[in-house]
Order: structure tokens, then C-alpha cells, then sequence
């Protein structure tokens, strides 16, 4: 009975430190404290990465979607590949080639030779009248032209088609450009009759702006601003050449031969590949003339009756 008094009455060993114990908070031991914080972290390490690929993977999605649209956009669609069908015929193509000969190539000519060539016109024993001192005047007669020639471009644009200006312009410039080579020869540098063939140039320089209008209309939609880049480059290069052959290549060359290779012939080719009907162009102006004044008149006349 001791025995089992002993046994079971002997006091209790003590508690393990860790052991739970009804009265007092659970503890972990530090191992444990350090498990858990390490899944807590490795478990929001997992949801940021979540997050962060989610968030990616979306804006990849946004990217594809973006590009998607944009080629949707770009694709041509029906009436844009009739149009490239043109091109592919000839249609658009010889518009292009024809803009890049009389454009590109031609018009440098006409603005910038008149100034190299005053140089060996004033040195030509067969033109009295114009020197030094007086050609500069008769080269600012030119942008006096090109000034006014503009403030009539929208009264010729309601009358006439920007094709009929086109040619228009350019074959005003071509007989200018013979007026030019035989006038002051046979004028003997006449400074007054100089100056006017110059300011008439003028006033036809305004081709320079209708013909990038009718170009970039003449282009394949979105074609345009590619084209008018085009037109720049080969025009820059041309300058550039034209620049260099005057103090060189053409240097010992009559100035009225310079003036037909760089101011006629381009503009012969380039009228002639870009409106193969030049002829019918032109003899549509005085047509053109004659409808806008009968139109006028009927006006008037529905004025008067109203009155």
C-alpha cells in the first residue's frame, strides 16, 4: 500500500520546458518559429512571382493585341489593292517615274542654275547689257514672280484641274526656257527684256507646290509622305551633282547649252512620260476658260432675275 502511495503520490517530474500547459500560452521552440516564418515568406515570394507573371503575361497579351490591330490597319484593303493593281500596270508607276524625272531632277535646274549661270553671262562678250552689277537685280525678279504668280494659284485652281496646271505650268516653262536662250543674244543683253523672261519664270514657279500636291494625290493611299521623301532625296542629290559640275564638269560649257541639258530635257521627259496626252491637256484650257465664264454669266444673269 506504501508502495503504491510511494508510486503514485511521489511528486510530479517536472515539465518539460516546452510542454503545453493548460494555464499558459502554447510556445514553439525556435526551430519551429523559424519554420514557419521561412513558409510564410516562401509563400509570399510565391504570390508576388503570381502576381508578377499574371501581370506580365497581360501586358504580352496587350502587346499581341496592339500589333494585331496594327497590321489590321495596315492590311490594304479592296479598293487600296485595285489601286496597286494600277500601280502594277503603269498607271501609278509612270506618275512616280515621270514626278521623279520633271520633279526631282528638273526643277533643281530652275532654281538654283540661274545663279551659277550668272557668272558666265556676265562674262559672255555677246551680252553687253547684263553684268555683275545688274544680274542679281534681274535674279530677284524671279522669287518678285514666284510671289505674286501664288496669290492667283487658288483663282487658276478653281478654273482649272490641277493635271491642266501641271502641264500648263510646265510648258510655259519649257518656251520660257528657249525665250531664254535665243532672247538675250539677239537683244544683246537687253537688263529690261532679261528681267522680265526671269520674272515670268517666277510667276511659274509655283509649280513647285502643285506639283507635290498632285503627286501625293497621284500615290496609292499612305504612299504619299514616302514619295514626297523620295522627291527630296533625289532632288538633294541632283543639287548637289549640279553644284559640283558648274565649278567643274560643265565649267568651259556655253551657258546656253548648260541651261537646255539641265532646264529643258528633264522637263521634255518628265512632261512627256507623266502626261502622255499633253497635247489633249492643253488644248482643253481654252475649253476650261470658256465653261468657267459661261458659268459666271449664268450666274450673273440668275442675279439679275432674283433682283
Amino acid at each position: 500500500m506504501g508502495h503504491v502511495i510511494r508510486k503514485f503520490g511521489s511528486p510530479p517530474s517536472p515539465a518539460h520546458p516546452f510542454s503545453p500547459h493548460p494555464n499558459q500560452p502554447q510556445r514553439h521552440p525556435p526551430n519551429v518559429g523559424v519554420g514557419l516564418c521561412s513558409k510564410k515568406v516562401a509563400g509570399m515570394c510565391v504570390l508576388v512571382g503570381s502576381i508578377a507573371w499574371a501581370v506580365r503575361k497581360h501586358s504580352r497579351a496587350k502587346r499581341h493585341a496592339q500589333k494585331a490591330e496594327r497590321i489590321d490597319s495596315e492590311f490594304v484593303p479592296e479598293h487600296q489593292a485595285l489601286e496597286l493593281q494600277d500601280f502594277m500596270k503603269g498607271n501609278v508607276l509612270r506618275d512616280l517615274v515621270g514626278a521623279c524625272i520633271y520633279t526631282g531632277i528638273g526643277m533643281p535646274a530652275w532654281h538654283m542654275l540661274p545663279v551659277f549661270l550668272n557668272l558666265k553671262m556676265a562674262a559672255d562678250p555677246a551680252l553687253p547689257g547684263l553684268s555683275d552689277a545688274n544680274l542679281p537685280m534681274a535674279t530677284t525678279a524671279i522669287f518678285v514672280g514666284w510671289m505674286l504668280g501664288a496669290t492667283f494659284l487658288e483663282r487658276a485652281l478653281e478654273i482649272f484641274d490641277k493635271k491642266q496646271l501641271m502641264v500648263l505650268h510646265m510648258v510655259g516653262l519649257l518656251l520660257l526656257n528657249l525665250a531664254i536662250l535665243t532672247l538675250p543674244h539677239l537683244t544683246a543683253g537687253n537688263f529690261v527684256v532679261f528681267t522680265a523672261l526671269r520674272f515670268v519664270q517666277g510667276l511659274l514657279m509655283n509649280i513647285t507646290g502643285l506639283l507635290k500636291i498632285y503627286v501625293t494625290e497621284q500615290m496609292p493611299p499612305g504612299r504619299g509622305n514616302q514619295v514626297l521623301v523620295l522627291l527630296s532625296i533625289i532632288y538633294s542629290l541632283v543639287t548637289i551633282f549640279m553644284s559640283w559640275s558648274c565649278g567643274g564638269l560643265t565649267l568651259m560649257m556655253d551657258w546656253r547649252l548648260e541651261a537646255f541639258l539641265w532646264c529643258t530635257m528633264p522637263m521634255v521627259i518628265g512632261l512627256v512620260v507623266a502626261f502622255p496626252n499633253w497635247w489633249a491637256i492643253v488644248q482643253s484650257l481654252p475649253v476650261a476658260i470658256s465653261k468657267k465664264l459661261q458659268e459666271k454669266a449664268l450666274r450673273v444673269a440668275s442675279q439679275g432675275n432674283s433682283a
